[in-house]
């Protein structure tokens, strides 16, 4: 049995939709001899996964961030663009040899997301995808791209409150990832 961590945001913890039918527990279901060991936290950046990083002998790591380091909060920027790289690289170097994947990052209808406290748009949001998927290239570590996907869908009807999907936006997650994942050699 092969064992997946995941590292993420309120997205990977499930946040807007019903108990059991989060992107990693649908993966968990779709994926045989696997565990899934789930350490995403609501409001986690870059910066809070880099202080409590802590693994035992994984298969595969997954990391699924990026969301609210991308956010303004009281005007400021959560996570700058230049941390979010060095924090990503960290990470990386963290995993040592251990497989790893990104789960890139969703979209937001501004409508709902843009608040006089905080800001999540998709044009800050890409920003921060794009350059994910850049350091994944350099590091030749599979980036499973989402928000390309979905800013070309009505991706609106995927999400609960215009930021976290709803069911149908993490069973299509987990059809991505798991999708992406078993196309690739990380699962051998």
């Amino acid at each position: 049995m092969s064992t997946i961590y995941i590292f993420g945001d309120s997205i990977a913890a499930g946040q807007g939709c019903d108990e059991g039918k989060s992107w990693p527990t649908l993966l968990q279901n779709s994926l045989k001899d696997t565990k899934i060991i789930n350490g995403s936290f609501g409001g986690d950046t870059t910066a809070d996964i880099l202080q409590r990083f802590e693994v035992k002998n994984p298969d595969l790591i997954i990391f699924a961030v990026g969301m609210n380091d991308s956010s303004d909060f009281e005007g400021e920027k959560r996570v700058s663009l230049a941390d979010f790289e060095k924090n990503i690289k960290k990470l990386i170097g963290l995993c040592g040899k251990t497989k790893m994947a990104f789960v890139g990052l969703t979209c937001a209808d501004e409508n709902k997301t843009i608040t006089p406290i905080e800001e999540y748009r998709n044009k800050e949001i890409e920003k921060y995808n794009e350059k994910l998927k850049e350091i994944c290239k350099q590091h030749k570590i599979l980036f499973i791209n989402i928000f390309d996907r979905w800013i070309k869908r009505n991706y609106k009807k995927l999400l609960d409150d215009g930021l976290h999907p709803n069911v149908e936006g993490h069973k299509l997650l987990a059809e991505q990832i798991a999708e992406t994942l078993i196309s690739s050699d990380l699962l051998q």
